[in-house]
């Protein structure tokens, strides 16, 4: 009878190569197929084609911080990262691995930022987040969380199924 089972190992890209062997009860006659499989976003991008296009990265960053800017967040003293939803329980995680310092940061800007919206105002402007400070210091983190989730969520479904001959 041949056994058959599907094992997944993980890439340092963020993608899962599947690797299907077939082999039978004497380790003989061994089939590889590879299959890649993306698990990031499951919505199209264009930011790793804009980002490595100097004429379109040149022409749309500063309509990108016009943008930003629009939003409100800098002028209360958030960085982009501050603003993502909590309910999420990839999210939960990684904040928990979050630095301390990290935390307490975060933590004194979400309640300057709820202070300010409370009183109606904003802060001065030589006191807004600059783009340059608006680095994302929670999305690696996050990322990191979603793909070993997705990976201990695709080891938990491997399935070993004996073929009857």
């Amino acid at each position: 009878a041949d056994l058959k089972f599907l094992r997944l190992s993980a890439s340092l890209n963020t993608n899962l190569v599947r690797e299907i062997e077939s082999r039978d009860i004497y380790g003989s006659n061994v089939q590889h197929q590879y299959v890649f499989t993306h698990l990031t976003m499951s919505y199209p991008t264009l930011y790793n084609t804009i980002k490595n296009n100097r004429f379109l990265h040149r022409y749309l960053k500063p309509l990108a911080d016009y943008y930003a800017n629009l939003s409100g967040y800098r002028q209360l003293g958030l960085r982009y990262d501050d603003i993502i939803i909590e309910e999420n329980s990839t999210v939960q995680e990684a904040l928990r691995r979050l630095s301390p310092q990290e935390t307490d940061l975060r933590n004194i800007r979400i309640r300057n930022a709820y202070q300010l919206s409370l009183t109606h105002k904003i802060l001065p402007k030589e006191k807004w987040t600059k783009p340059e400070e608006d680095v994302r210091f929670l999305t690696p983190i996050i990322e990191q969380v979603a793909f070993e989730e997705a990976e201990r969520e695709s080891f938990e479904a491997i399935k070993v199924v004996r073929k009857a001959s």
